[in-house]
């Protein structure tokens, strides 16, 4: 009984102190809850805003603010004191990231024709050497091929020396020699065991 008393205590302790951990890490940032709730003091805190106010990154903003960042606005467009104001750029800027920027030549190796390559916003005319071709705004080498080799036969008129097969009938005929000396051999050898 006090085994399951002091397991009973260990599994309390153990999910009040997981529980509080927990509690106390809720947020740590604004972006950690939801988008109408604020994090104070390690807490989600849902926003209160009065009725000429909406909700917008985690904030109370007047409602006629149409914009907080440029990004709000379009692409034409820049954010300036809650409101999206059209951009009036001269003739030699461009609108680039909701501002007017310096109209250049060229941004990209794609703005200019195949045979350029953009080179601080100018297009460049390549000149690739003779062995290399233009590709892709670019000079590329040729690949190199290896020379072809062809089998050459050489046929001669020399005869060919062959060496003749041996045949069967001087092979037995060898065994035939042993076997006769082999004979006379033994005979001699056994008169003079005799003597």
């Amino acid at each position: 009984m006090k085994k399951l008393i002091f397991i009973l205590f260990c599994v309390f302790v153990l999910i009040g102190i997981s529980t509080l951990a927990f509690a106390a890490d809720e947020c740590d940032y604004n972006s950690d809850c939801f988008s109408d709730e604020k994090c104070s003091g390690n807490e989600c805190v849902e926003l209160d805003c009065s009725h000429n106010e909406i909700i917008r990154n985690h904030k109370c903003v007047e409602e006629y603010d149409e914009c907080d960042y440029n990004s709000d606005c379009f692409s034409d467009e820049r954010c300036s004191n809650g409101e999206c104001r059209e951009l009036d750029c001269s003739s030699n800027e461009i609108i680039r990231n909701h501002r007017c920027e310096q109209r250049y030549e060229c941004y990209y190796n794609t703005d200019c024709v195949y045979d350029q390559k953009c080179l601080n916003n100018n297009c460049i005319t390549l000149f690739c050497s003779a062995d290399s071709y233009i590709q892709n705004h670019a000079c590329v080498k040729k690949a190199v091929e290896e020379p072809k080799t062809e089998l050459i036969t050489i046929y001669s008129t020399a005869p060919i020396y062959t060496q003749p097969a041996v045949q069967e009938s001087s092979f037995e005929s060898a065994i035939m020699l042993f076997l006769i000396i082999g004979i006379i051999a033994g005979f001699i050898l056994g008169l003079l065991a005799a003597r």
